[in-house]
């Protein structure tokens, strides 16, 4: 029995039986602006999910605590980071924020050893007392067994001050959940303008969502780079869920359910496409290639990928003219630094004329000129998307060529 917590192993297993597992809490996601609407829909998909706020990169949600599982094995792809809220409290004084602050159990989610991580954010509040907020947490932290324990497992607490009330979140996923560009055990490559995870994952949803999931197609990335797009198509398609081992800062604490995170990747598992597409990629670069070879190397192993060198307009003429089925372009193009010595005008040709030679077949790319797009003599735009990537305005453009 800790002497801290006053309980014993047992009664804290049952305790979390009983006022975690069942009930519901409330969360927080954050993702990309722009990309509020696709994680949005990615939740609302997730049983028992009501939304509640929908913001400018974020989304309030209610739902059981199970869903925890479901959005880490992968069913959602598209946002950042996870928090569950602990409490919300009306910020009076340092007497409220201590007493309010033990009030939370906090040995139902933290091991009794744990390296805290703290996040401060204030807005529009007449309090701010940073240093006394951080040792209540400490001594709340230490009053429920919990030992701030530098080197132990690590996880993050964000307390969140607007308005004169102060909410808890604590962040279950630790690392952002993004970085899932884990191949074979080694580090994802890079290349410059390397796309984000979570933006491939809008565009292969805006694929799914806009032309279906045909038999016969064949999913064709000209512009490849370091593989994020045809390998997020993988992943989507072949239903594979995130890392087994996963470092997910949740998986510490007694609220962590190993049968549970089982079965969401089962569930994700199951997900799999009956009729996959057939998934290419191709990059104009030697160098960018062997990058990409590195990060697909387990679907080129298993034959679900291709990869090709060549100009994006000759790859894709040549693919499309070769395959008997629909053909969907997904595709990142190169624009501002990823150019490189080309100039918005002559990166603006490369798009209109790659559009020209796929001729026949439907696209999702995106790009910080729509206009251009739109230009294209038999291009017909079905969707287009605002979103910001590092802080530059894009967009996400769906439609068809025209044969």
């Amino acid at each position: 029995m800790s002497p801290a917590s006053g309980r014993s192993p047992a009664a804290l297993r049952r305790a979390v039986k009983r006022h975690v597992w069942p009930q519901r809490f409330t969360f927080r996601a954050t993702c990309a602006l722009g990309l509020e609407g696709f994680a949005q829909a990615e939740l609302e998909a997730l049983p028992g999910v009501v939304m509640q706020q929908v913001g400018s990169g974020r989304l309030t949600f209610e739902a059981p605590f199970a869903r925890v599982f479901d959005i880490l094995a992968g069913r959602v792809r598209t946002i950042d980071r996870l928090r569950l809220r602990l409490v919300r409290f009306p910020l009076i004084d340092h007497a409220t924020v201590t007493a309010r602050l033990a009030r939370v159990p906090w040995s139902w989610w933290l091991p009794p050893a744990v390296e805290i991580q703290v996040d401060v954010r204030e807005g529009a509040s007449a309090y701010s007392a940073k240093d006394d907020w951080l040792r209540a947490l400490d001594g709340a932290l230490v009053q429920h067994g919990c030992l701030p324990t530098p080197g132990a497992d690590s996880v993050r607490i964000e307390l969140d001050v607007h308005h004169d009330h102060m909410t808890v979140w604590l962040d279950v996923a630790g690392l952002p959940l993004r970085r899932r560009g884990i191949v074979a055990g080694d580090a994802w490559w890079v290349t410059e303008g390397s796309l984000q995870e979570t933006t491939a994952a809008a565009l292969v949803q805006t694929a799914t969502e806009t032309f279906g999931t045909p038999e016969g197609a064949l999913w064709i990335d000209p512009f490849a780079g370091s593989g994020t797009v045809i390998r997020e198509a993988e992943r989507r398609v072949a239903g594979q869920p995130h890392d087994a081992d996963a470092p997910w800062s949740l998986r510490a604490g007694p609220a962590w359910r190993e049968g549970a995170w089982r079965q969401a990747r089962r569930d994700v598992e199951a997900a799999a496409w009956a009729q996959p597409p057939a998934l290419m990629a191709s990059d104009v670069a030697p160098e960018v290639v062997v990058v990409a070879e590195h990060n697909l190397a387990q679907g080129l192993e298993a034959g679900r990928i291709r990869l090709d060198t060549g100009d994006a307009r000759t790859c894709l003429s040549r693919a499309v003219e070769g395959h008997a089925g629909p053909v969907v372009i997904v595709t990142n193009p190169p624009y501002g630094d990823r150019a490189q010595a080309q100039d918005a005008e002559s990166a603006d040709t490369l798009i209109a004329e790659t559009l020209r030679a796929g001729a026949g077949a439907a696209f999702v790319l995106l790009y910080p000129r729509p206009e251009v797009v739109y230009g294209v003599p038999g291009v017909s735009v079905e969707r287009h998307e605002a979103v910001e990537v590092r802080g530059r305005p894009l967009a996400v453009l769906a439609g068809r060529v025209a044969p």
